[in-house]
């Protein structure tokens, strides 16, 4: 799991940003671009705040902490998505 969080967390860092797209309306920026509702981005951080909160140390994962990279990850991408709705 730590390797597996490394690995995201390199991807993720390596991502562009929508500042960094283009112009608003360009085809080659829209085909990349990933558009989501707010619902849809509140459910999909609920859900990564769900997965974050199994994989830290308790009683859905154990004593264990090899989990803990891998929740800091969901823990990054749900406040990344929360903070892009009105909720944010």
């Amino acid at each position: 799991l730590p390797q597996r969080a490394a690995d995201l967390r390199r991807r993720l860092d390596n991502d562009r940003s929508l500042a960094d797209g283009g112009e608003p309306g360009d085809p080659d920026v829209e085909s990349v671009n990933v558009v989501i509702t707010e619902l849809r981005a509140m459910v999909t951080a609920g859900l990564l705040d769900e997965l974050a909160a199994r994989l830290s140390p308790g009683a859905a994962f154990g004593p264990s902490r090899d989990g803990e990279p891998l929740a800091e990850v969901a823990r990054a991408l749900s406040k990344e998505l929360r903070s892009q709705t009105f909720l944010g």
